[in-house]
């Protein structure tokens, strides 16, 4: 499905260290390939980004969130659901430290924030 695709586009930019710093629903482009019939978003227009260039210095901005939010902008005027794009989307990853509040359908609000990254070790 084209929102999984769009999710393991942005994983993939997070983990080449590329944050993009202008999110918008033009960069994103949705696409059926016409021999395998296989839908996958296309992420395009990378004039805007932040990378680090020395290794001690963590790039701790995230595309999750933003990218997220311009989605399910998007998405919602093809008549999809909040709670459905944010199940093929998925929760954060371990290394967006934010987490964020969005509103879903029937005006609830949900809580997004990664699972702990060693989840059998206690804080305590």
């Amino acid at each position: 499905m084209q929102i999984e695709s769009f999710r393991h586009g942005i994983r993939v930019l997070d983990l080449a260290d590329v944050t993009q710093l202008d999110w918008h629903r033009g960069q994103i482009l949705l696409h059926t390939d016409a021999i395998t019939k296989i839908d996958h978003a296309v992420l395009i227009d990378f004039a805007d980004v932040f990378q680090t260039t020395e290794i001690e210095i963590i790039n701790n901005a995230s595309n999750y969130f933003e990218a997220l939010l311009v989605f399910l902008h998007h998405a919602r005027k093809f008549g999809l659901l909040d709670r459905q794009v944010l199940d093929y989307f998925g929760e954060p990853d371990y290394w967006d430290s934010v987490c964020g509040i969005t509103p879903v359908d029937g005006g609830e609000s949900i809580v997004l924030e990664a699972s702990p990254l060693f989840p059998y070790i206690s804080a305590a």
